[in-house]
């Protein structure tokens, strides 16, 4: 197990890894952890540490056939899969056990999935992002422009993305996988360079293929299987070690301040209302729109939006569990106090088991 270093006159905690969950302010809590934000395919990355030691990034940018590996011409900028402080990106459960094996602490910032799905479609209208990934569009899209499809028909076409995030963990892939090609175990790295790793790419299109009738942890056996293992891993602890929710921002801050301190005596709280990043807050200010609020509302009605992400309105509610359970134990107050009331607010109330 990875034990606390020297941080200069403070000490730093040992080693972390956040599953990075794009739509969901993620990006604050890198900048808050100063850790380099990614490039694209063709740029190195640059200051490949943090305060506190060397970063890996786990993502599609960097996930090749055998590997996941952030990886430049200029290795001595890059940490050791071994030696790593800090884990991130949104592939990170495929290398979960490792990150086990080093004893890790593992956080998630949760979204209320409609919301999620709806910041996904929104993103996902702008022309550059919406492109193929090998043309400079983001993966995210998945190729497609959500420029005039409804809710509903982009949650078809995203589908549980959760739950697909989570499935990279490789005895929860290896239960789902019908076709394709095995899951990447990353062990070694298969190529030198970003460059090299983002030729063989492995996206959630090709993961949903893979999986088949699986994909959505609902229509199989196999699919509900995982759903209920992740599910009940997530309300436990035993998948994330801290869970924060987006829809409770100022709780989770104060949460990853009892739980996982910041080096130097800094505050998570303090240090994300500085950030030029979309924070919590200023989501939850921008929400107050009528109009914005009123089509989050409808889409939460929509059966038809409901039924293909029903995975992840599970996993939701099973991670708002232990969020709250966390904040029983750190004394903190929550919004609104307690799980049920929180998936009643956001229409997961017919997701609570």
């Amino acid at each position: 197990m990875a034990m606390p270093r020297s941080c200069g006159h403070h000490e730093c905690p040992r080693c972390v890894a956040l599953l990075l969950l794009h739509k969901c302010a993620s990006t604050t809590l890198l900048h808050v952890l100063n850790a380099p934000i990614w490039r694209t395919t063709d740029q190195r990355l640059p200051n490949t540490r943090t305060r506190c030691g060397g970063v890996y990034y786990c993502d599609w940018m960097a996930y090749g056939a055998n590997a996941c590996s952030a990886s430049s011409s200029q290795p001595h900028e890059l940490a050791d899969a071994d030696r790593a402080w800090l884990y991130f990106g949104g592939y990170l459960p495929a290398m979960a056990p490792r990150i086990a094996q080093r004893g890790c602490r593992t956080f998630a910032l949760l979204r209320e999935p409609v919301s999620r799905l709806l910041s996904a479609r929104a993103y996902c209208e702008r022309p550059e992002k919406s492109r193929p990934a090998s043309e400079g569009g983001d993966v995210l899209c998945g190729n497609t422009s959500a420029v005039g499809l409804s809710p509903a028909h982009w949650a078809a076409h995203w589908g549980p993305y959760l739950f697909r995030q989570l499935a990279l963990e490789p005895s929860v892939y290896a239960s789902l996988a019908t076709s394709g090609r095995a899951s990447p175990t990353p062990s070694h790295p298969g190529c030198a360079t970003i460059e090299c790793t983002s030729r063989s790419r492995f996206t959630w299109r090709e993961q949903r293929a893979a999986f088949g009738a699986n994909d959505d942890g609902q229509s199989t056996r196999a699919g509900r299987s995982a759903l209920r293992s992740l599910a009940t891993r997530m309300a436990a602890g035993k998948l994330f070690e801290v869970i924060a929710l987006y829809e409770e921002w100022d709780a989770s801050m104060e949460l990853l301040d009892a739980t996982l301190p910041l080096p130097g005596g800094r505050s998570w709280h303090e240090q994300s209302k500085t950030r030029r990043q979309n924070t919590g807050r200023r989501h939850e200010k921008a929400g107050v729109d009528i109009k914005e609020q009123a089509k989050l509302d409808a889409a939460r009605r929509d059966p038809d939006v409901k039924r293909p992400i029903a995975a992840d309105r599970r996993l939701y509610v099973a991670g708002a569990s232990w969020f709250f359970a966390l904040c029983g134990q750190h004394k903190i107050e929550a919004k609104l106090k307690d799980r049920d009331k929180l998936a009643e607010s956001v229409g997961l109330g017919d997701a609570v088991q």
